[in-house]
């Protein structure tokens, strides 16, 4: 009796034992499925992060891709192929050429224009034409012998920033904290200016990281998003990121923080340029009047050159496609073909 319950017990241990090992095995196995999901997830989340960062021509370029170029060029290449049983090569060159064509030039074409302009004329030909009068207005009374003071033009862009952004003070808390202080204004006047610094110094050697470059940005953006916060009165219809400031002494807009502070940098850089070229008998008013009304020429040109040319360029792919599938379509000809053939049998019949 008692060695039954002996082994009796053994056997139990041996069981669980064996219970214990399958349980460690099948966990290591969850473990190492897990693994390779987490591996395939940290892939999926790196490869979409790259293609927000990329900007909106990446972001249409893989969504173009994905959702129609290669959808529909494999679509064209069966085109028929319960008719004829063979791959349709005309049809896979008029809808590849088609797909593949269209989308880059229509995204890459108007940047490659830009760029191009940029380089001749100077970055500003991309400020927005309402920008380029609210900087133009600001930049009055900055001026010393002809060229702009960088810090007191952007201290003054700065505190009209904040009171244009924040509209209205809040009135429920301290007025320590709802006030808008000298403080604030020269905080974020300093980060401005440390971003405008930085894009002076990678335009001249080109040395300057990106990473450099984006963490002045985020700064910046930090500033003000925090000053908003702690002073508006309240917070609807406000995102945070979304700059409002002066177009002259009636008239407001807004825009992207983000995008306002690189058009002051890239105003303040272009201004210094061009006085550089002209005769310094103007007043300062007529100096600045002068450089805005040349950077809006240029500017609508810019605009005119990216529509006119990025239309001529997108007339001629049909003519190609066209052209490369022997002039037919191609998708439609082996069905015509099929119901000719049906037709012959039947009269002969």
């Amino acid at each position: 009796m008692k060695l039954s319950q002996i082994n009796n017990i053994k056997f139990q241990t041996q069981s669980y034992n064996n219970k214990k090992n399958n349980n460690l095995a099948n966990n290591q196995k969850i473990n190492n499925n897990n693994v390779n999901f987490c591996g395939l997830t940290n892939m999926l989340s790196s490869f979409w992060l790259w293609v927000e960062n990329g900007g909106r021509a990446i972001s249409f370029t893989v969504e173009d891709m994905g959702g129609t170029n290669i959808p529909r060029t494999i679509m064209g290449m069966f085109a028929g192929f319960r008719y004829t049983h063979k791959i349709n090569f005309n049809s896979l060159k008029q809808e590849g050429i088609r797909e593949f064509l269209t989308g880059p030039t229509m995204t890459f074409m108007p940047m490659a224009i830009l760029a191009g302009l940029k380089k001749v004329w100077g970055k500003s030909a991309n400020t927005h034409v309402e920008n380029l009068r609210n900087l133009s207005y600001l930049a009055q009374g900055t001026l010393e012998n002809g060229k702009i003071d960088d810090k007191k033009f952007i201290s003054k862009i700065s505190k009209d920033m904040l009171e244009k952004t924040i509209g209205k003070l809040c009135t429920n808390s301290p007025s320590d904290v709802c006030d808008l202080t000298k403080d604030d204004v020269e905080n974020l006047s300093n980060a401005i200016l440390k971003y405008k610094n930085i894009l002076a110094d990678n335009s001249i050697n080109k040395k300057v990281k990106k990473s450099e470059l984006s963490k002045a940005l985020e700064n910046a953006q930090e500033i003000f998003s925090s000053v908003v916060k702690r002073t508006k009165d309240n917070y609807k219809s406000c995102d945070f990121l979304t700059a409002s400031y002066s177009v002259s002494n009636t008239a407001s807009g807004a825009t992207s923080f983000k995008d306002y502070v690189g058009y002051i940098g890239d105003y303040l850089n272009d201004f210094s340029i061009y006085t550089k070229k002209q005769l310094h008998n103007l007043d300062s008013n007529a100096l600045i009047s002068k450089f805005k009304n040349n950077y809006i020429g240029k500017r609508l040109t810019t605009v005119a050159l990216m529509v006119t040319i990025t239309g001529i360029l997108m007339s001629y792919i049909p003519k190609l496609y066209t052209w490369a599938s022997g002039g037919v379509n191609p998708n439609a000809k082996a069905i015509y073909n099929e119901a000719d053939k049906k037709k012959t049998e039947g009269g002969a019949g």
